[in-house]
């Protein structure tokens, strides 16, 4: 029986069904990244389509198999945010998610200490994963600063740290398209960044560590898709 890793907002998980092809289609794409033949991947669909389910769900089941891929699941919400702060929590989450999965004590996933770059540093000194102490020193160092390197430098660490450690991460992104409405270069949150996802011009083409995202806003996801990432992802 799959243990739930990601809590799923189905609610009982039992009652996931109807979903099985398009599940088996993104297990196969998983799959492929272990021999880097998968590519970026976006999945456009209208609201309360399943879309959330499906990619909670292929989250557990990565994790749940333990064969070689490591999942990465990031859901941007509405809502203004300052992009440094923005920043440090989708760095936050990937790291406690990388050391639930290596680790295989997935209770690092909802840890009490996932927003504290602190408490990232507690976690790897206790599962003696001393590799990942200068990415997130490094990632404190440019949230001190404001630095406008940040977003590329948390941006690119799954893929960098896949190519370090001779691994395969799948980054698993939801509600995409709110990266360019949502995120703000200013304090105050007044002021999006609106080239936001554009950053991943370059990364999303790195095959030890793809993209799937998706989007609910049709029209929206697949301008920010064709104007700012052309041929960057497979629709």
């Amino acid at each position: 029986m799959m243990q739930t890793y990601l809590k799923e907002k189905i609610g009982n998980p039992n009652l996931f069904s109807g979903r099985k092809k398009e599940l088996e289609r993104y297990l196969d794409w998983i799959e492929g990244i272990k021999s880097e033949n998968s590519k970026s991947t976006a999945i456009v669909s209208r609201r309360k389509t399943g879309k959330t389910s499906d990619l909670r769900r292929l989250y557990n089941l990565t994790f749940h198999a333990d064969a070689g891929v490591i999942p990465f699941y990031y859901e941007i919400g509405e809502g203004r945010i300052w992009v440094v702060d923005f920043c440090k929590d989708f760095f936050l989450n990937f790291i406690f998610q990388y050391v639930a999965f290596v680790s295989r004590k997935p209770e690092y996933i909802n840890h009490p200490l996932r927003h504290s770059l602190s408490g990232a540093l507690k976690i790897v000194e206790t599962e003696k994963l001393g590799y990942l102490t200068d990415y997130i020193e490094q990632a404190r160092l440019l949230i001190e600063e404001e630095s406008f390197n940040l977003w590329q430098y948390v941006r690119e660490t799954p893929y960098t740290l896949a190519t370090q450690q001779n691994e395969f991460i799948v980054q698993i992104i939801d509600e995409f398209q709110f990266l360019n409405s949502e995120i703000c270069r200013d304090k105050m949150a007044e002021r999006p960044i609106k080239d936001f996802a554009a950053g991943y011009l370059r990364t999303a083409e790195f095959k030890n560590a793809p993209l799937l995202v998706s989007g609910s806003w049709v029209g929206w996801l697949m301008n920010d898709l064709v104007m700012m990432l052309p041929g960057r992802f497979i629709l």
